[in-house]
């Protein structure tokens, strides 16, 4: 038997007391958890401290609208003008914060949400609004797949000629599925 090995193991090389024994496995199981712990929460923090989108449905001149927002980004009174849309009847304003991950696509006033990625706040989230496709990053602005560099104050108007109606991974799945059965 190695040198190492008997000392190590062999309370006749190295007698170890209940106190030396109590503290050989205590120390270690609190830097463990110790780790465990601040790495968690350490995550966390990081997951959670930019905040959320702030999205403003209303309605101007008529017209479906969302006002975006977001502190962290230094980005407020974002406007997207949906024209010559119709407003659903009894339409009120509202306001969605998206903190909380959902199952998607769920209504939201004007359409619908098609994706969220909300790991790292403020994530990404995209809407099928009329038919257009928006898509909120922290980097940039994407406006039926034109990308628009994030301007607080700016108005951006969008108009039936540009819609693409965007579709969920879920939907896009089953019409590759479709495709493939059909053979084209």
């Amino acid at each position: 038997m190695p040198v190492l090995t008997r000392v190590l193991f062999a309370e006749t090389v190295l007698p170890l007391n209940r106190n030396a024994r109590i503290r050989f496995v205590a120390i270690p199981l609190l830097g463990a958890l110790g780790l465990y712990f601040g790495g968690y929460f350490g995550v966390e923090h990081l997951r959670h401290r930019k905040g959320p989108w702030e999205v403003e449905f209303l309605a101007t001149n008529g017209a479906p609208a969302i006002r975006i927002s977001q502190p962290a980004l230094g980005l407020s009174n974002v406007v997207v003008v949906l024209a010559n849309e119709p407003l659903a009847p009894g339409f009120a304003g509202s306001t969605a914060s998206f903190a909380e991950p959902r199952n998607t696509p769920y209504a939201v006033p004007h359409g619908r949400v098609i994706f969220e990625d909300l790991t790292f706040l403020p994530g990404t989230v995209t809407f099928d609004l009329h038919g257009h496709g928006i898509e909120l990053l922290p980097r940039m602005l994407i406006l039926n797949r034109r990308q628009v560099a994030w301007r607080s104050g700016e108005v951006h108007t969008l108009t039936a000629g540009e819609k693409l109606q965007p579709i969920t991974p879920a939907e896009h799945k089953a019409r590759l599925k479709q495709l493939r059965k059909s053979g084209g």
